[in-house]
């Protein structure tokens, strides 16, 4: 890459390292804090891989409590995070890939609810794309609208509901995730299965995706998600997607 693009992503490369070296544990030579000594945790890690055969998107990002409290409390949170997306649309002219560079600086306030959790965000967007046919990258920036909801049903029945309004392409998103948590845990978490509905728009395109989610697993003091199904896009075959993603309180 060059350009912008190529300075996005050696700066990109360097916060998945910090990233991977922050989600390693404890510090060498330091002595394990007790469980019940341990401080609420105030800021969480996230990260995902999406794959299908036209799109592949790494993410990765943190949300951080502002001022005093922790995420188990109510209050105001900083989100930052960044993407990269390779894509080769169908009827795009052979070798010719669309690359973009994603970053969002987002500050809301999360609601701690009885049995779950609403937050929302609002904050810019930058955005560089580049076809790799072409030279130059183009720079946006935008404004987005980003609203989480986490909430317990009852009976071992969750739901999990994320959307975003972006004025750059007029992108609107919306995935619903019921999930329901599976009889038997151990020291790989408490599963969580269920069924997952994601719909995605902006100017001339849109998408729908069906599938299954797993979720509640726990490996390398990461939980983990992983979730795969049935993708439809407009100008584009329907093919199958998997999407794999982890996120750690620290």
């Amino acid at each position: 890459m060059s350009g912008g693009i190529g300075i996005g992503r050696r700066v990109w490369s360097a916060g998945l390292l910090a990233l991977a070296a922050s989600c390693a544990g404890p510090v060498p030579g330091r002595a394990a804090e007790p469980e019940e000594d341990r401080p609420s945790p105030s800021r969480l890690l996230f990260g995902s891989l999406d794959a299908g055969p036209a799109k592949l998107l790494v993410s990765q990002g943190g949300k951080l409590v502002l001022g005093a409290g922790s995420l188990s409390t109510s209050g105001f949170r900083l989100l930052v995070a960044t993407a990269q997306s390779t894509e080769r649309p169908r009827l795009a002219p052979a070798g010719n890939q669309l690359q973009k560079l994603e970053t969002q600086l987002l500050i809301g306030f999360e609601w701690r609810l009885r049995g779950g959790s609403f937050a929302i965000y609002a904050g810019p967007e930058l955005q560089a794309e580049r076809w790799t046919q072409e030279t130059l990258p183009r720079h946006r920036i935008g404004q987005r609208l980003h609203l989480d909801l986490w909430h317990g049903l009852g009976r071992g029945w969750t739901l999990q509901a994320g959307a975003y309004a972006a004025a750059l392409d007029r992108r609107l998103w919306l995935r619903l995730a019921p999930g329901w948590a599976l009889p038997w845990h151990g020291r790989f978490g408490r599963p969580m299965l269920g069924p997952e509905l994601e719909l995605y728009r902006q100017e001339a395109y849109s998408k729908l995706r069906f599938g299954l989610h797993l979720g509640g697993l726990r490996l390398f003091k990461l939980n983990w998600r992983v979730s795969a199904g049935w993708e439809r896009a407009s100008r584009e075959r329907s093919h199958l997607y998997a999407t794999l993603g982890f996120h750690a309180p620290r």
